[in-house]
């Protein structure tokens, strides 16, 4: 059988593991989250929260992050509120896939999906190019959010409750009408976020969008891994952004890019 020969280099953590489904989160380059402890906090309840089963707690205790805490606090029962504990993060956009819309020719959607279990600390996040047909004129730039809380993220955490499936699957069917001068060039950058409370760490982010034209004939623009410049735009939005009352820096929040 035939193989194909492996591109020259890759981009992103991303794309390797598009190219090499087979890989495991064993094998991967790892993002990692501080976290300080707070009074009654528990390995297994930070496992789930950041998307492990709880029997996956020793991940992180055993991590070499935290060899130091581990030789001074010798038994997760021991930790103290305050102790700084390294969590490690595997987790990556492992899936996407673009079609249309069934039935409605020039509409298209986009299924992705992300690795992990549903913690509640990982979260999807989107900021949009909308071009020539902007969603808060007069800027083409925008963070991609419900308009009905202050979060800066895709889905609301009452949505996330309500379908937990929305921590690790996500969907999006963007459409303009035909534009009156020229193609609009819509993009999308889509990532998954680390959530520490109001502190937000980008672990993966890929690239997407729709071409609108003018005689309808709209075309897909083919999700990659987000470059190192698309990645720190996509950050800078949502810095930048604004929910339903308040921008989010004045909500406390915070982004930047995972710890390595």
């Amino acid at each position: 059988m035939k193989t194909k020969n492996p591109p020259p280099f890759f981009k992103s953590v991303s794309e390797i593991y598009l190219y090499y489904p087979s890989l495991t989160y064993k094998t991967r380059p790892m993002n990692f989250e501080d976290v300080i402890l707070k009074p009654g906090a528990t390995l297994e309840q930070m496992a789930i929260d950041y998307g492990y089963s709880p029997r996956e707690w020793t991940k992180i205790w055993n991590d070499p992050k935290n060899a130091r805490l581990v030789q001074q606090r010798k038994k997760p029962e021991k930790l103290l509120s305050g102790d700084k504990i390294i969590v490690p993060i595997p987790w990556i956009i492992n899936s996407n896939k673009m079609q249309q819309v069934a039935g409605k020719a020039g509409h298209f959607e986009i299924n992705a999906k992300r690795n992990g279990r549903q913690g509640k600390n990982i979260r999807w996040l989107q900021t949009v190019f909308a071009d020539n047909q902007p969603m808060f004129p007069p800027s083409s730039f925008s963070v991609d959010l419900p308009t009905d809380d202050d979060e800066p993220f895709y889905y609301t955490a009452q949505e996330e409750k309500d379908h937990p499936d929305y921590r690790t699957d996500f969907y999006d069917a963007p459409f303009r009408n035909p534009p009156r001068d020229r193609t609009t060039t819509w993009r999308a950058v889509l990532s998954i976020g680390v959530i520490t409370e109001k502190r937000v760490s980008i672990l993966d982010a890929i690239v997407w969008g729709v071409d609108f034209k003018k005689d309808g004939a709209n075309s897909i623009y083919k999700p990659r891994a987000a470059t190192s410049l698309e990645l720190k735009g996509h950050i800078q939005l949502l810095q930048s952004g604004k929910g339903k009352t308040k921008t989010f820096k004045a909500g406390g929040w915070d982004f930047r890019k995972a710890l390595k």
